[in-house]
């Protein structure tokens, strides 16, 4: 090198090191990461940040750090003590100094030993040059990176080690590799003597084999030395190359993502040359730096002190001794932190603010997140804002009735159990499940949002299907051996040898019955339980499960004490303290009394110990075993629901949801879209209402008679089914409000003898899913919502037959109540099962009155103009727009419409309500009579006109907002406004411009995430004045 280095060793420099120097790229040897290095005139260059020592490279050398040596000597030379080396000496002439040469990523750097005495007294003039060429690790895409690769190149070396006037021993020149001072820590390749061409040396200096991972491809000599030439082109070379790293990581992802935290795990492959896994982080995708490097045997890492709200992107490669792997597709990973929360720090109590990071017991305003493993038992009736489970904790409601108001959205990624007896959960935001749902036999959800909710699962849900207990024979004795196990979670029966043992077995176990323990209740009279051990056995085992503890004090009887997961406290917490048990619930010592099973039909045990004898005797009155089974469904499952939305839009379901219990529809529409609403067997449901249905597939097992709650475009519209034969049998039912002319169900083909007339209003589709069971269907009418009825003893159900395609009768087995509605039931169980709808039977062939396809109401300069389509209504003699300001009292407005014979038989009507005036009032409803020929009327559903006449704040949602918040607001004209944020004391935050309609305007405010957490003013200005509202963050 001629130009362009830095000199780390100047001339006449002897047994010198260098100071620290980095190379300007990321180096991996021997498999560790560095980024400086060191050298010394006895040709040696050591990686790190420890200044190497100034001897040879043999494995005495005073390191232990990672090193190389493209030349040094090996052996002593006469009259040398130390160091071991011939003592290399840079020349008058000579110099140590180094170059980067290419770009990223295949940078490299040159380090070299210009004219250098390979012995110091040397008065020849003789002197080496020669190379390190040190190449940058990067990750390896093919042929087009150069990591893990050192070249030792040569140029002239003199023929000569020896000094002319010294009668010593020739030295033994070696080059290679070391790292650390044991014999094995070195590789030396013999460079001297008469062979051909240097060899890797399986016997040199350190009696050792050299490293299979290192391949030494060495240009051909013919004379010693080996490494001599003059020629710049065609020099002499050896290259240390590691082999590529076998295998990727897989399955590369972040779990337990807080607001200062991302944990990464990933699976190693199998098989592999690697010794570690390294971690590379960005914040923009581009610029990735070093994280950290991990054993091959670890699969997980902690990434913490990270900033809140910010966006991670993280590269996972492996790495052998010194090349990265190829970056896999599953080796990238995007997490963003949350926000700040109130996180658990451990498990615990909800009450207990030891529990929570910010020390303090959550409210509603906090945003809340169980933190990995830990386990958070709701003890007490308790709120927040958003609440998240991460993945392998878990939210468990304790027995006792709590109930959580949530304010906001459930995201559980964990386990959320309800099993704790009479649990309540009320939700007002979105659920979403990803992992483990528990519902319990006792547990009540509710939605009660005031914005639209939406219930998603990707998870599993756990169900109760069956309950019950075991008693055990009553205790004569209690043995008193003082056999003292300690608080072993979990003992084989062998080391219960007790000669006095109390052991009572408990029959009649079947494991087709229960497959989960969820309680032992025990009545023990003893004089002190802190002597007492009380261990299970499952059916059929050799294991012995603990249940209680040494407590220490002298206590009390366990009275009435019920072993349970969902006890607020363990028994361990009245260790050393004289407690009185009575009639309460603990947890056990140690062990989870659902992770005690048997599929074993045969006697669970009991035993019990005393371990001193200080206080003999007793007697153990009972014990009872409490047993549930519990299955696993796909669905996000509840015990009981209740549906209590008062938003427009209700309660939507991206997936399916199972009710065990009863589902109590109060207010809000259920929306299943492609999904279904599925009753278990014995499961019920209310009656529901025009305000609460589902509106989309309800599916019913069981052998129970159901009314499926169903309904559309704003009416109930029960349907029933009287009890199938099979507990597995399945039916599904969903309605709708529309003609079936708008389907492929022609109502003008029928049984034209039986039927008279098809409904032109609405139909219902109940399908026999599972068995083969028979029932009678009963079909729900209400005057309005079916288009008039007339005599019910004229209606009859219709089912559209796929064979004969065409309406077939079920008859009229009479009237009927079918939930809160009036109904009729079909005179026979029906066989086949499609669209069912009314029909009518009449003599005198008076159909049903005809039905609306649509109906709306819009406001205009003139008024307002109502507009209309009918199907099939000749025998109509004249339709009245009526109008009303409560809802409630209507008035008729406009002329009366009469039957419009146009050829198209779907006619389109319309009329105008010019007495529809500024100032009548700010809502306005409005709805269609519709009289038919013979007399019968029906009303259509009613539609609400905002009839705004002056300036109002519709609403402002969400609120409490996070990052965004709608404006909705009317204007009695086109004009443009302003809307201020303000602090309480009226300092002004921000503010939004809009140029807005006439009528109803929407503006959305977005990024204030940053606005500190507190209760705000908006203001809207307007042409006339100002309105003014409250919002919450």
């Amino acid at each position: 090198m001629s130009s362009g280095t830095t000199q780390l060793i100047g001339a006449n420099q002897l047994n010198t090191s260098s100071s620290i120097t980095p190379f300007g790229f990321e180096v991996w040897f021997m498999g560790k990461r560095f980024t400086d290095f060191s050298v010394n005139t006895n040709g040696v260059l050591q990686f790190g940040n420890i200044t190497v020592a100034t001897e040879a490279n043999t494995h005495a050398i005073a390191t232990k750090e990672p090193r190389i040596s493209p030349l040094s000597s090996g052996t002593l030379l006469n009259l040398e003590t130390a160091p071991i080396t011939g003592s290399f000496k840079t020349a008058g002439t000579g110099k140590i100094h180094y170059k980067l040469v290419g770009t990223s990523p295949n940078r490299y750097l040159v380090i070299e030993w210009k004219d250098i005495l390979l012995n110091h007294r040397n008065i020849s003039g003789q002197t080496a040059t020669f190379q390190a060429h040190i190449y940058e690790t990067t990750p390896r895409t093919g042929a087009t990176t150069e990591g893990g690769r050192i070249y030792f190149v040569y140029g002239e070396m003199p023929t000569d080690f020896r000094n002319g006037s010294n009668n010593g021993v020739v030295a033994q020149v070696h080059l290679g590799i070391g790292a650390g001072i044991s014999p094995q820590n070195y590789l030396g390749l013999q460079v001297d003597g008469g062979i051909a061409a240097p060899i890797p040396n399986t016997t040199d200096n350190d009696g050792e084999a050299n490293s299979a991972n290192y391949h030494n491809i060495i240009a051909s000599e013919s004379n010693v030395p080996l490494l001599h030439t003059t020629v710049a082109n065609s020099r002499r070379f050896i290259n240390l190359e590691v082999e590529e790293v076998t295998g990727l990581p897989d399955n590369f992802q972040a779990i337990c993502v807080t607001d200062t935290k991302i944990d990464l795990t990933w699976i190693n492959p199998n098989v592999t040359n690697a010794v570690g896994a390294v971690l590379y982080r960005s914040t923009d995708n581009v610029n990735f730096s070093f994280q950290n490097q991990v054993p091959i045997g670890t699969n997980i890492y902690s990434d913490s002190g990270l900033i809140p709200g910010q966006t991670y992107y993280y590269h996972l490669y492996l790495v052998n001794e010194g090349k990265l792997s190829k970056l896999g597709g599953t080796a990238s990973v995007v997490a963003t932190t949350g926000a700040t929360a109130n996180y658990s720090v451990t498990s615990g109590k909800w009450s207990d603010a030891s529990t929570w990071s910010k020390g303090t017991v959550p409210n509603i305003n906090d945003d809340v997140v169980i933190n990995c493993s830990d386990i958070v038992y709701v003890d007490t009736d308790a709120s927040c804002r958003h609440l998240t489970v991460l993945i392998t904790a878990k939210l468990r409601f304790a027995n006792g009735g709590h109930t959580l108001v949530i304010g906001g959205n459930l995201n559980n990624e964990g386990v959320v159990d309800m099993n704790g007896s009479n649990t309540n959960l009320i939700v007002a935001g979105n659920i979403n499940s990803s992992n483990s749902w528990m519902s319990g036999a006792t547990a009540t959800v509710t939605l009660n949002g005031t914005s639209h909710q939406t219930i998603t699962n990707t998870g599993t849900s756990t169900i109760v299907t069956n309950s019950g207990s075991l008693t055990a024979a009553s205790f004569n004795l209690i043995n008193d051996n003082e056999l003292d196990l300690g608080n072993n979670c979990s003992t084989s029966t062998a080391n219960l040898p007790f000669p006095k043992a109390t052991v009572r077995n408990i029959s009649g176990y079947d494991p087709n019955l229960y497959n989960t323990l969820t309680g032992v209740t025990v009545n023990i009279n003893h004089p002190a339980n802190n002597e007492l051990e009380i261990w299970v056995v499952p059916a059929g085992a050799s294991t012995a499960y603990l249940l209680s503890a040494d407590n220490g004090g002298s206590g009390a009887n366990y009275t009435n004490v019920t072993f349970s997961d969902h006890a607020t406290t363990a028994v361990s917490a009245y260790a050393g303290i004289n407690h009185n048990f009575a009639n309460e619930s603990v947890r056990p010592q140690c062990q989870e009394l659902s992770k005690i099973t048997s599929a074993i039909n045969a006697d669970w045990q009991i035993l019990v110990n005393d371990d001193d004898d200080t206080n003999p005797g007793g007697q153990l009155f009972t014990v009872s075993l409490n047993f549930e089974s519990r299955s696993t469904v796909d669905e996000l499952s509840f015990n009981n629901l209740i549906v209590q939305n008062t938003s427009t839009a209700g309660v939507t379901l991206a997936h399916s949801i199972r009710v065990t219990g009863h589902l109590t529809l109060t207010d809000g529409v259920v929306n299943t879209g492609n999904n279904e609403v599925i009753f278990n067997d014995n499961a019920t449901a209310s009656d529901g209402s025009n305000e609460s249905y589902i509106d989309g597939v309800a599916r019913k097992t069981g052998d129970d008679a159901f009314v499926f709650p169903v309904g559309n475009g704003g009416y109930i519209a029960s349907i029933a089914i009287t009890a199938p034969a099979d507990p597995s049998d399945e039916f599904t039912a969903q309605y709708f409000h529309v003609a079936p002319a708008t389907t492929a169900y022609d109502p003008n083909i029928k049984d034209d003898i039986n039927l008279t007339k098809i409904s032109d209003c609405e139909y219902w589709i109940i399908n026999r899913e599972v068995g083969a069971s028979n029932v009678q269907v009963s079909l729900s009418y209400e005057n309005t919502r079916s288009c008039g009825v007339g005599k019910s003893a004229d209606l009859r159900i219709a089912r559209w037959d796929t064979g004969s395609t065409r309406w077939e009768n079920e008859g009229n087995g009479g009237d009927v109540t079918v939930g809160a509605l009036n109904g009729i039931i079909s005179s026979a169980d029906v066989v086949n099962f499609s669209p069912f709808t009314l029909a009518t039977q009449d003599p005198i062939g008076t159909p049903l009155p005809t039905g609306l396809l649509n109906f709306t109401v819009n406001q205009s300069k003139q008024g307002v103009l109502a507009r209309w389509k009918a199907l099939n209504d000749k025998t109509l003699a004249y339709y009245q727009l009526q109008r009303s300001t409560d809802g409630q009292k209507f008035v008729n407005t406009g002329q009366k419409i009469t039957f419009n014979d146009a050829v198209n038989p779907v006619h389109q009507y319309s009329v105008w309500d010019k007495g529809a005036t500024v100032g009548l009032s700010p809502v306005l409803y409005y709805r269609l009579k519709t009289v038919s020929s013979n007399g019968a009327y029906r009303y259509s559903q009613i539609k609400v006109l905002n009839f705004q006449t002056s300036y109002n704040i519709v609403s402002t949602v969400p609120n409490p907002f996070t990052d965004e918040l709608t404006v909705n607001y009317t204007l009695p004209f086109e004009q443009t406004v302003s809307i201020e944020i303000r602090t309480l004391l009226g300092q002004t935050i921000q503010v939004y411009h809009q140029k807005a309609a006439k009528g109803s305007n929407q503006l959305q405010l977005s990024k204030l995430s940053t606005l500190p957490k507190g209760s705000y003013l908006l203001v809207l200005r307007h042409k006339d004045g100002t309105l003014t509202r409250t919002i919450v963050k």
